[in-house]
């Protein structure tokens, strides 16, 4: 047990290894030395692979190591989508608005990352994966064994404000970032007609671009759950007008 402790470089390892720097009588400078070996470790990217060097020749792709730079190609890729919605792709946003309820957008928004994969990332859907504590979608580096979760919300259902924000904290933060190869996630709402949502406090307006705001400034407070460290995202498509 104490070796797979010491071949570990995540942050929960270095503080347990620190832990027993500080319990352990006689040991104390053999441990932090341990600790210490293990952030060097885990400072280091990755290597890449023959393969992977020749398709970022090929075309300008660079793999996903960790779980932090797989959640990055992930908001990429998402904001990718936005900006084609926005300006260039009439048809996929005809059929994005007329989505009914969330299986339908989990389904659109699974077809819309595929098809900017490029070999970066596999991408699952809830019925591939579902074992009861999984979210809408997994997408999965192709380079190492990291995993973005994303729960999608349609925002023309009845989700107030307080229940989008359980969402993000609990099921999304807790209940979907447990593996340690999933510490990353991402709430994704969409919108598809027009709406206006209140401020549970001071019953206020507030629209879409400013719903997405508070719900993101709220992720990125959320740090941690009860297996360690974790990045939340909070993202919106706007598909109404």
């Amino acid at each position: 047990m104490f070796g797979q402790l010491a071949d570990r470089s995540d942050s929960d390892a270095y503080l347990a290894m620190r832990g027993l720097a500080a319990d352990v009588e006689g040991r104390a400078v053999r441990f932090a030395e341990l600790a210490q070996a293990m952030v060097e470790r885990g400072a280091e990217a990755p290597p890449w692979t023959p393969q992977e060097i020749l398709a970022f020749e090929a075309g300008h792709v660079s793999p996903a190591k960790t779980g932090s730079e797989m959640l990055r190609v992930v908001e990429a890729v998402l904001g990718e989508i936005a900006r084609d919605i926005a300006s260039a792709d009439a048809s996929s946003r005809a059929v994005l608005s007329r989505a009914a309820d969330e299986r339908e957008v989990q389904a659109w928004l699974t077809e819309q990352l595929r098809l900017r994969a490029r070999g970066r990332f596999h991408v699952h859907r809830e019925a591939e994966v579902a074992d009861g504590d999984k979210p809408d979608i997994v997408v999965s580096s192709s380079s190492a064994g990291v995993e973005v979760a994303i729960e999608v919300k349609h925002g023309n259902m009845d989700w107030p404000v307080r229940r989008l924000e359980t969402a993000l904290t609990r099921q999304l933060a807790e209940a979907y970032l447990k593996p340690r190869t999933r510490r990353q996630g991402v709430l994704f709402v969409s919108l598809h007609r027009a709406r206006i949502w209140r401020d549970p406090q001071t019953k206020a307006p507030i629209d879409f671009a400013g719903l997405i705001v508070r719900l993101d400034a709220l992720a990125r407070t959320i740090v941690r759950n009860a297996q360690g460290a974790i990045e939340v995202r909070a993202v919106g498509l706007d598909a109404s007008s």
